[in-house]
């Protein structure tokens, strides 16, 4: 997932990333010299991507009597649940953010918005690719929702070739133009105005969470009362692309 993928930094506090720049005119220049001759200096700038800590939770109560009265270990397979659905908050926040909270993928500046607001053509799927530098795009690879591969898969090149390719090891949902694609829940169906297409390194974004990154609860003693044991979940984190050149996106056209 692109959790895994994310380059992460285990912290407390606020954490600022400097970020260097070469666009335009200040970037290294390597060229050829003479001795004796003074080298021009040349240098991009430095910004910053500043991580905070927006707090999240969830609350789970179970009765005492459903545990009592089962055979399954009813307390760990909610505890399992809650990791799963913090989880999946977590994996959405970074593919599309929150207005004043985590601000995500959010972030990406490159992409291609398609010509129309209900399909995608192999050509605009060309050309989000070749948005990426070939530089940036070792560890490359494709997000979307299952929904828009199942329309990715019958895209055809001007041969009449599939663009989309099985992977027999099982290990990614097929290859697209050569790199792999990983199908997320959390990522938007294609639908006017909305990303659903990421593709690039996703070690492009930071992912800053507390060093005990998620903090599970069993409440014996709060919910006694209820005659209920209560299971809550704690994380903190933020998540922000730190380095624009890694990733692009697919934006519908607004109808």
């Amino acid at each position: 997932t692109i959790l895994s993928s994310a380059t992460k930094y285990n912290t407390k506090g606020t954490l600022s990333i400097p970020v260097y720049d070469e666009t335009g005119s200040g970037k290294i220049n390597m060229a050829y010299a003479s001795e004796f001759a003074e080298l021009e200096s040349n240098v991009g700038s430095f910004s910053s991507v500043d991580l905070g800590n927006f707090l999240a939770g969830a609350l789970v109560k179970v009765s005492k009597s459903l545990i009592s009265n089962t055979d399954i270990d009813l307390e760990n397979t909610i505890v399992n649940l809650v990791a799963e659905a913090v989880a999946r908050f977590e994996e959405k926040e970074v593919l599309y953010g929150t207005d004043s909270k985590v601000q995500g993928l959010r972030g990406v500046t490159k992409g291609v918005t398609t010509a129309s607001a209900t399909a995608i053509t192999a050509a605009e799927l060309i050309k989000l690719k070749n948005s990426v530098k070939k530089q940036f795009r070792t560890n490359a690879k494709w997000i979307m929702s299952n929904e828009t591969l199942t329309a990715v898969e019958l895209l055809t090149d001007q041969d009449g070739k599939f663009l989309f390719h099985e992977d027999m090891t099982g290990e990614w949902n097929g290859y697209l133009l050569g790199y792999p694609v990983e199908v997320s829940d959390n990522m938007l169906d294609i639908a006017a105005g909305k990303v659903v297409i990421y593709f690039g390194d996703f070690s492009g974004v930071a992912l800053k969470q507390r060093t005990d990154a998620l903090e599970l609860n069993v409440l014996r003693e709060r919910f006694a009362t209820q005659h209920a044991v209560g299971i809550n979940a704690w994380i903190e984190f933020d998540a922000k692309v730190e380095d624009t050149n890694k990733i692009a996106k697919l934006t519908m056209k607004t109808a």
